[in-house]
């Protein structure tokens, strides 16, 4: 074997490391047109923003900027319409989901199996067990959005007291 045939064999190929991570970029980035998602700041939809993917419902979920405010994230296909909303608590954020069918309610997510969540008690602050951190909510609400909540996590009425959210804020 001569250097020249050796030189060929064992070159590598030269790839555009810029193409290869645009394209990368591009492919995370890009919205599903099979799942159209929409973050809406208070729930209003005339300013609802296409969400791309986890990581982009995480930075429009981290940007509510003071405790109480709140958004809504909801997909929707013809009449069918799940959707979750979310606030900014002190240490956290708390989600709250929907299954889009008439008889349900928003029902406030957490870890934990379902008799795990206590009895309402009045005002008080949120528990640990309830609050999420920011990709960690965005990650929940992008899986219940996809059809289910994840795994070791549940959703109670509870937190409910005489028909009124006990949102923990005072």
């Amino acid at each position: 074997m001569t250097a020249d045939v050796a030189t060929e064999l064992w070159t590598a190929p030269v790839v555009s490391l810029g193409v290869e991570a645009e394209s990368w970029l591009e492919d995370l980035t890009a919205v599903s047109p099979d799942q159209p998602i929409f973050s809406c700041p208070h729930g209003y939809r005339r300013s609802g923003t296409a969400v791309r993917n986890v990581e982009h419902l995480s930075v429009l979920v981290s940007s509510l900027p003071e405790p109480g405010e709140w958004a809504v994230v909801e997909w929707s296909d013809g009449d069918v319409r799940r959707w979750c909303q979310t606030m900014r608590y002190p240490t956290g954020l708390v989600v709250d989901a929907h299954d889009g069918t008439p008889d349900d309610f928003a029902k406030r997510v957490y870890r934990g199996g379902p008799g795990d969540y206590p009895k309402p008690s009045g005002r008080r602050p949120a528990f640990g067990f309830e609050l999420w951190q920011p990709y960690a909510a965005a990650d929940l609400m992008w899986t219940w959005l996809h059809g289910s909540l994840p795994e070791g996590c549940s959703r109670t009425m509870r937190h409910m007291i005489s028909g009124v959210f006990d949102h923990g804020l005072g």
